[in-house]
């Protein structure tokens, strides 16, 4: 096939919903866009759950969005030399990434309550669940109220020239469309994710529901991922979703089109979501914006495509929503807390306590299995 020539670009936004708005409660979506590392672009979006046992959870989706991009990154950074083997890359992924996402992402989680210890109020919402040993350790059952107090789901994106790769769970849409082809999703629907329940972050067997799909850069490969929370999903119905994709695919391809995209896309976010549940809205999108015939400006580097065409790539930076800004960084107002801090919390292993120390080398299957124990979240209102 011919060169494809041009810039991938990456936008999103996060908007409170009218009814956390009106119930004075905050946004617990968050999203993130990174297009700054040469021939790598992430976007990752997650959605904090609503129900009261969870509620850390718009933190839970900051460190979610944060963990994930980079690790997806870091994954990029490691296969910057190697060729384009997709079996390789696939392999390389089953044995590391959902674990790492999963396990790094409870070590953030651990480290935030470490700094921020659960306040008396919060401490009520968890009762005696949330047993500390003298000698630090947390007992099996405390790992997951604490896992639960930052529930979140997590969808994400990476985009590089020989292949994009997709990492979900819980709930959301991840649809992707092709230059001249339909719209489709581009991971298959997880069977635990119906009504207001979805698999989450918090559940103990994250690493196994984390679902993944990597997408060769080959043929009519997609030129646009979207990815939004249930919150903007639900405004629309599901057999219309397709066509929505391809609307969003058309628009970003007009003239400046992706600039019209991002400067209306909080409003429409708004509107979606007074139309459809009042939830927090969230969308983000990963899009190539072909170039016929000009070559790299001004803070562009050139890499090398799918088909070994150079493409330009855009200089941005780590963006998190505006939307989010309310709760970017930890709280620095709380009450006293009794408790001592969490100092370990990993995946729990029979009865007896747990202690931190992630093996990251072993190998974890991607398919996914029967749940263990509580492994479903109640979302409720997100």
């Amino acid at each position: 096939m011919s060169a494809r020539r041009g810039t991938w670009r990456a936008i999103g936004e996060s908007v409170i919903g009218v009814t956390h708005e009106r119930d004075g409660r905050p946004c617990q979506d968050y999203c993130g866009v990174h297009s700054s590392t040469p021939g790598a672009f992430v976007a990752a979006i997650a959605d904090g759950h609503g129900q009261a046992k969870s509620f850390r959870s718009q933190v839970g989706a900051r460190i979610a969005v944060e963990v994930a991009t980079e690790v997806l990154l870091g994954f990029a950074r490691s296969e910057a030399g190697a060729s384009d083997d997709a079996f390789r890359v696939r392999k390389d992924l089953a044995g590391h990434l959902p674990r790492v996402v999963a396990q790094t992402w409870r070590e953030r989680v651990s480290e935030h309550v470490e700094r921020d210890p659960f306040t008396l109020d919060e401490l009520t919402l968890v009762g005696d669940r949330y047993p500390i040993a003298p000698d630090q350790r947390m007992s099996p059952e405390a790992c997951r109220v604490l896992w639960r107090a930052y529930g979140t789901t997590l969808l994400a994106v990476l985009v590089t020239g020989p292949y994009a790769l997709a990492l979900q769970i819980g709930d959301g849409l991840l649809m992707a469309a092709a230059a001249s082809g339909g719209a489709f999703e581009v991971l298959d629907t997880d069977s635990l994710n119906f009504g207001t329940s979805t698999t989450s972050l918090s559940d103990e067997d994250a690493e196994l529901r984390l679902r993944w799909r990597l997408i060769p850069h080959e043929g009519d490969y997609p030129i646009l991922y979207w990815l939004c929370t249930d919150g903007y999903e639900k405004a629309f119905r599901s057999a219309d979703l397709p066509g929505v994709c391809l609307e969003y695919r058309d628009a970003f391809r007009e003239r400046d089109g992706w600039r019209v995209i991002q400067e209306n896309l909080g409003e429409g976010l708004r509107q979606a979501s007074a139309r459809g549940t009042g939830d927090d809205a969230t969308a983000a999108f990963l899009f190539f914006e072909e170039d016929h015939g000009s070559t790299p400006g001004d803070g562009a580097s050139a890499v090398e495509g799918a088909d070994g065409g150079p493409i330009a790539i855009e200089s941005a930076g780590l963006t998190g929503s505006p939307a989010s800004s309310s709760h970017d960084a930890d709280r620095t107002t709380k009450e006293s807390c009794t408790a001592p801090p969490a100092r370990a919390c990993s995946p729990a292993s029979g009865d007896g306590g747990v202690t931190l120390g992630t093996d990251r080398d072993g190998v974890v299957s991607s398919e996914i299995s029967e749940p263990r124990g509580d492994s479903v979240s109640e979302g409720g209102d997100q």
